[in-house]
């Protein structure tokens, strides 16, 4: 796996000092961010165990440093898990930020109806149909995942979402920003499998694993 994707997964500094000056440029993501910490400064994730801050913060990184997207999309990764992990409901987010990020807010939310298949189905879907700041943004929420999960009993749902989600993005036609973010996504989860020796196991053949088990860059 690429050691940029570790740096970004793991920075060294919890405050994000960095990172923050750079995506902080413009009002709107600064609003983002001042709306993320007041809907979830005090949550926890559960795996890993740990501030759903940091994830936001690596997120947004990895999004603004890594997949290069602009503004509209930094401050996307910033509010991504208002809805899901801070209650924020839809028409607050829409008072505070605006429609098009709430709707984009709202297709990065889970739904919480239905078995945990169809769940997952109708997630899947609406994110492929998506704008492409909302793909860049769950890419890299992927991407992250599947680095910081690589010792939990979660790795193994997160690189296969992560795997169909790809493989429905490779049908589409790809701008070089998305197509950038599926590789880096790509290469992860195929890296993790390969750890776990899951490949074959978990019936997934992605679109970035030739006959041979090479990636294809």
């Amino acid at each position: 796996m690429p050691d940029s994707i570790i740096k970004v997964s793991f920075p060294p500094n919890p405050e994000f000092a960095r990172p923050v000056q750079e995506m902080l440029r413009s009002a709107l993501t600064r609003k983002a961010l001042q709306f993320a910490q007041s809907r979830i400064k005090e949550r926890m994730r559960a795996n890993p165990r740990e501030p759903v801050m940091h994830h936001v913060m690596r997120v947004a990184t990895i999004v603004s440093d890594v997949f290069h997207g602009d503004g509209h999309a930094i401050a996307l990764a910033l509010l991504h898990d208002v809805m899901e992990d801070g209650n924020a409901s839809l028409s607050k987010v829409q008072r505070t930020m605006g429609r098009q990020l709430a709707d984009d807010v709202a297709l990065l939310t889970k739904p919480i109806l239905g078995s945990y298949a169809i769940r997952q189905r109708l997630y899947l879907n609406g994110l492929a149909q998506a704008s492409e700041s909302v793909k860049l943004v769950k890419l890299a929420d992927f991407l992250d995942n599947i680095c910081a999960r690589r010792q939990t009993r979660r790795l193994r749902t997160t690189t296969s979402s992560a795997l169909r989600l790809c493989e429905m993005l490779r049908r589409q036609l790809l701008s070089p920003p998305l197509e950038r973010a599926l590789v880096f996504v790509e290469t992860a989860a195929i890296e993790s499998l390969r750890s776990m020796a899951m490949i074959g196991r978990c019936g997934i053949v992605p679109c970035a694993v030739e006959k041979n088990g090479s990636h294809v860059s």
